[in-house]
């Protein structure tokens, strides 16, 4: 007999960059990713704030599809990134509060989803997502805030800190799988591709977790790990269904936008902040600058070798370029080290991070005391 088994759907992972859309293409069945691609935009495409323009976006949206061997979209599941400004991950019992006056100021709401960590991101942003996607026919089934995507695709729990350039420079903290920490840092490109930042110097990845590159595809030498790493982690989190969906999200400060062809969003998830301790930005070695996109919108496959994403990128650990210090927070008109986000630290102790308060010492010595007390009287009433 035949195997009568329905194909599942495949997944398209998206990453929408400052300069480009990169994307690749996932086997629904086996898991593995089967084509990749990169589009620039013609013109600009995302404005000063990290907002999509969807008739530039859009057009080089639609080509990308076409270069990943899509033919029928209905039949593709795709997820999707974006790095606006005035966006991150964080968590604190103020947290809510905090974004609720950031949407007063900002005059428009904002959008979190998430687990230990919670994305924050400017509604428009994912308005104009959702709309792009809704104009050229794709089933968008989540959003994804660029850092949380590309610390997904690891695959590993990473102590040292995560920077990317997707929209904007980033860098991120993991705990347990999880971004509990993303913030703007304006040391990392705005294309630049994922590397890991360590007390000993910079390092890259060279393989995914959770999903293969197809033998043909890896043998081809078309993938360049590191570059891709964030639409890879949009394409895992459509498989998996992975925390942090924006679609899926709670609206703090308004309402949610319209919901635009099969965008799903479900009834909006308990919001409950974790508390944790403040994190200050990094200074990172090798800033990587973006020169001049002339690509007139054509399609290139050979992700190693596109100019926007040909920064060096060791394989291990060098002895140097250590990290250091440094107060530049989150810029002028975004969160600084004042507001009560209380973002991660990998110092904080575990029971802090996860929001379990200790037993107050005070109370525990009266308890104790209280016991010995009791045990004292019950050996009294026993023996007189």
């Amino acid at each position: 007999m035949g195997d009568h088994r329905t194909p599942t759907p495949g997944v398209l992972g998206v990453e929408v960059g400052r300069s480009a859309v990169r994307g690749v293409r996932v086997d629904g069945d086996r898991h593995e990713i089967v084509a990749v691609a990169e589009v620039p935009y013609s013109q600009p495409g995302i404005d000063r704030d990290g907002v999509i323009e969807p008739s530039v976006v859009g057009v080089a949206l639609d080509t990308l599809v076409v270069a990943l061997g899509v033919s029928a979209r209905s039949d593709v599941r795709t997820g999707l990134t974006i790095g606006p400004r005035n966006a991150g991950v964080g968590s604190g019992p103020k947290m809510a509060g905090w974004l609720g006056a950031q949407a007063t100021r900002l005059a428009q709401p904002f959008v979190c989803a998430g687990g230990l960590g919670v994305a924050f991101v400017p509604i428009r942003s994912i308005d104009q997502a959702v709309k792009t996607a809704f104009d050229i026919g794709l089933d968008l089934h989540r959003v994804d805030l660029a850092p949380v995507a590309t610390a997904r695709a690891i695959g590993e729990q990473v102590d040292d800190l995560v920077c990317v350039g997707s929209g904007r420079g980033w860098q991120a903290r993991m705990r347990d799988f999880e971004v509990l920490e993303a913030m703007e840092n304006q040391q990392v490109g705005a294309d630049e591709p994922v590397r890991i930042v360590g007390q000993n110097g910079a390092y890259t990845i060279a393989r995914y977790g959770w999903i293969d590159v197809s033998p043909d595809l890896l043998h081809s030498g078309q993938v360049d790990v590191a570059g891709l790493a964030t639409a890879v982690g949009a394409a895992i989190g459509v498989l998996y269904e992975s925390p942090a969906n924006l679609l899926d999200g709670k609206v703090i400060g308004g309402a949610a936008p319209a919901v635009r062809h099969d965008a799903r969003r479900p009834a909006e998830p308990e919001f409950r902040p974790e508390p944790t301790i403040q994190l200050s930005a990094v200074q990172v070695p090798e800033r990587v600058t973006v020169p001049p996109d002339d690509g007139g919108g054509q399609v290139t496959h050979r992700l190693a070798g596109s100019a926007d994403r040909s920064a060096a990128r060791p394989a291990t650990r060098p002895a140097t370029a250590a990290t250091n210090p440094s107060g530049s927070g989150w810029g002028e008109d975004r969160v600084t080290e004042d507001d009560p986000i209380n973002l991660f630290s990998p110092d904080t102790d575990e029971h802090d991070i996860l929001g379990r308060s200790r037993f107050p010492s005070g109370l525990l010595a009266v308890l104790v005391l209280l016991t010995v007390v009791a045990a004292g009287l019950g050996a009294a009433y026993l023996f007189v």
